[in-house]
């Protein structure tokens, strides 16, 4: 890079006035003069050698997409220009300029076509040859890796299964030998559940054969119910102390849960000793199970009381 001295007013001189007024400088180093400290070079930064690799080229633009002109023949045969670019029967004057001038035309449309179609020829065999030897080698690396060895990284962190223990690997169902112990106890408690329900629905068939005695079928025995329950209009039934209604007596009223559980355990006393409401509810409960228990030994339910 020159050298370039400061321009500032007072500062320049030339060199033979330098020359001819040297003084002796105050300082024993190099007066820096070359580059101002506004300068990007003015701190020395160390540059990396230079690079001998050529820059890419930018393309501007793309090329169009070219006609088929070849109409589905081979591109790589010869392509037959002389019918297209005939040249004149007859040749022009070279007094007249206008024939001249058309001549020239001519020629320079019939130079263009030629060049154009083998542009085109070469671009397309071009093409083509590119885009068979990217397919021949992506269909190479496809069966590179296809039909290559398993690595070692796989080979030796994959599981112990080899063709030796795969042949000795269970295929299809799990052998059972107690199979046939199995089913016959499923089928026996298949059976033996089938029996209890069957016994279920005779016993309840059973009590209600036995209870369909007392039911109401006409109706007279409804009438006869409603009179036997609630009394007649001349006769009514009084409950209670006169009343009318069923709660209008205290010794009919629901039975509370403490009253069930006295039934149940037969408890009532009246000064130390058991009272008469409770023997007769023991002696109920007493009948009840006894009826139970005959039922089970002469297997169906006994009738109930008013039907006998």
């Amino acid at each position: 890079m020159p050298v370039r001295l400061p321009q500032a007013a007072g500062l320049y001189k030339c060199p033979s006035c330098a020359a001819r007024s040297s003084s002796r400088p105050f300082s024993a180093s190099a007066t820096q003069l070359a580059l101002g400290p506004e300068s990007p070079r003015y701190i020395d930064i160390p540059q990396p050698p230079q690079q001998s690799i050529p820059d890419k080229t930018r393309l501007k633009g793309i090329l169009p997409v070219p006609r088929d002109v070849f109409a589905g023949e081979d591109p790589k045969t010869p392509i037959n220009l002389d019918q297209a670019t005939k040249e004149p029967a007859v040749q022009p004057s070279h007094n007249d300029p206008r024939s001249v001038w058309k001549d020239r035309m001519a020629a320079s449309r019939r130079k263009n076509l030629k060049e154009g179609l083998q542009a085109l020829q070469h671009r397309r065999i071009k093409s083509d040859t590119y885009m068979a030897t990217r397919a021949a080698l992506r269909q190479q690396d496809r069966e590179a890796r296809l039909h290559r060895p398993e690595p070692d990284d796989e080979r030796l962190t994959a599981p112990s299964v080899d063709s030796n223990l795969l042949s000795l690997l269970q295929k299809g169902p799990l052998p059972d030998p107690n199979k046939d112990h199995r089913l016959a106890q499923m089928r026996a408690r298949q059976a033996a559940v089938s029996h209890a329900r069957q016994e279920d629905r005779r016993d309840a068939l059973h009590s209600l054969y036995v209870n369909a005695r007392d039911f109401i079928v006409t109706d007279a025995q409804l009438n006869a119910a409603i009179d036997r329950s609630f009394g007649t209009v001349d006769q009514p039934r009084a409950f209670g102390s006169g009343g009318a209604s069923i709660w209008d007596s205290a010794q009919s009223a629901p039975s509370s849960v403490v009253d069930m559980l006295n039934t149940a355990t037969a408890r009532g006393t009246r000064g130390g000793a058991l009272s008469q409401s409770a023997q007769n509810r023991e002696s109920a409960l007493t009948h009840a199970r006894v009826r139970k228990m005959a039922a089970e030994l002469t297997g169906g339910q006994l009738p109930n009381r008013s039907s006998t």
